[in-house]
């Protein structure tokens, strides 16, 4: 990776970075000199990112947490910027598993009410907004 890139000394944090989506976004934010939090449900996933990220000479955190659970968004930013970090950009790449629709279908093959008639991956982006507009004013307000 680079010594400069346009993220360089930013830190970002990707929701759904267990997935193919969010590692390629993590990756390339990496890549830009951001220091990258990987945020997924899959911990062991999200863990192998952050050592192949640091391989290449890039700072990777790993954290193990649902982007529709409130509570674990919250905690995490919460920690992220308690840790002195601030927040410069956030990604959310989160969306259901083939599993989840119940018919073992990729999402791309089904019609789209299907998954706003389950609600699925509108909620992520919900909570992480909002949890993400709050701590990003009270950053700014300290």
């Amino acid at each position: 990776m680079g010594a400069s890139g346009i993220l360089n000394g930013k830190c970002a944090v990707i929701f759904g970075a267990g997935g193919s989506i969010g590692a390629a976004v993590a990756t390339q934010f990496a890549a830009q000199r951001a220091e990258v939090v990987l945020a997924g449900r899959a911990k062991a996933r999200v863990e192998d990112l952050a050592a192949r990220i640091a391989k290449a000479n890039a700072r990777a955190h790993a954290d193990a947490i649902d982007a529709l659970d409130e509570q674990a968004v919250n905690a995490n930013i919460n920690g992220i910027v308690k840790q002195g970090e601030r927040i410069d950009v956030t990604f959310t790449a989160v969306g259901p598993l083939v599993g989840e629709y119940g018919i073992a279908r990729p999402a791309t093959d089904l019609p789209i009410r299907t998954g706003y008639r389950r609600g699925i991956g509108l909620g992520s982006k919900y909570e992480t907004r909002a949890v993400e507009s709050g701590r990003n004013y009270w950053q700014g307000h300290r």
